[in-house]
């Protein structure tokens, strides 16, 4: 994963309200893993109540994120990336998102 994925993925996800000043984006363990609390700490993710509704389906949800960035993974050729768990597709849609 490159710096400037993880810009692209930032600003895209910012453009888009999820804006999280305290949190990376990008797991700080070095794993290629988006990091799940920037999006449900961020202040729209505490007003939609994410992290009850992504503890309570991890997969799911997971996977509505990688679909909701499938773009920005796209542009960068990602296969595989992790979230809460590792997950890999050549196109991102939700129904080619397969858990590795």
């Amino acid at each position: 994963m490159t710096k400037e994925f993880e810009k692209d993925l930032l600003e895209f996800v910012r453009s888009n309200g999820w804006i999280n000043d305290n949190e990376p984006i990008i797991s700080v363990f070095g794993d290629d893993r988006i990091a799940p609390p920037y999006f449900y700490n961020s202040k729209k993710g505490l007003e939609k109540g994410l992290l009850h509704n992504w503890a309570y389906n991890l997969e799911k949800i997971d996977k509505y994120l990688l679909e909701y960035v499938s773009d920005i993974l796209k542009k960068h050729n990602i296969t595989k990336i992790y979230v809460h768990s590792g997950y890999q597709s050549d196109d991102w849609s939700l129904n080619n998102i397969k858990k590795i």
